[in-house]
């Protein structure tokens, strides 16, 4: 169909994959993981329709899914990282649904609208500030201005 796009992603790490016992070998700069935002132990479903009903205007509906497993400790002694399970609990999960509307005003000049209906629960209260947990509706609006 013209004008329509289908976006599908997932994104699976497993247990310590971003951890080194040595500081500077790990994935991280300045302490922010230079991999997926999750972190290790964690994945993600990630649906998205793109309809562009005119020139200029889109419209989008998405589906996210996510879930992290607990950190495990890596201290390179041995085989520490090797047949350690996968998310075999959840201690952070996102379900989202999302609609929102992008008008391209001018060049590199846009105004948008969204909504997002989410559950969230995080079991450790580290990723999530509190107002974002259970259930939320979130209305967003805005400019964008040469990007």
């Amino acid at each position: 169909m013209q004008n329509l796009s289908l976006i599908a992603e997932y994104t699976h790490t497993n247990p310590l994959v971003y951890k080194h016992f040595i500081p500077t070998e790990s994935y991280q700069s300045d302490g922010y993981s230079m991999g997926s935002y999750l972190g290790d132990n964690a994945e993600e479903y990630y649906f998205a329709l793109h309809y562009k009903l005119i020139r200029g205007l889109k419209l989008s509906l998405s589906y996210s899914f996510s879930q992290k497993g607990p950190n495990y400790p890596y201290t390179g002694v041995g085989n520490s990282m090797l047949g350690l399970p996968f998310i075999n609990t959840v201690v952070w999960y996102n379900k989202s649904v999302s609609l929102a509307l992008l008008y391209e005003v001018f060049n590199d000049i846009s105004i948008f609208a969204g909504y997002s209906k989410s559950l969230i629960k995080d079991q450790l209260q580290i990723y999530e500030p509190n107002y974002f947990l259970g259930n939320t509706n979130t209305i967003n609006v805005g400019m964008n201005w040469g990007f």
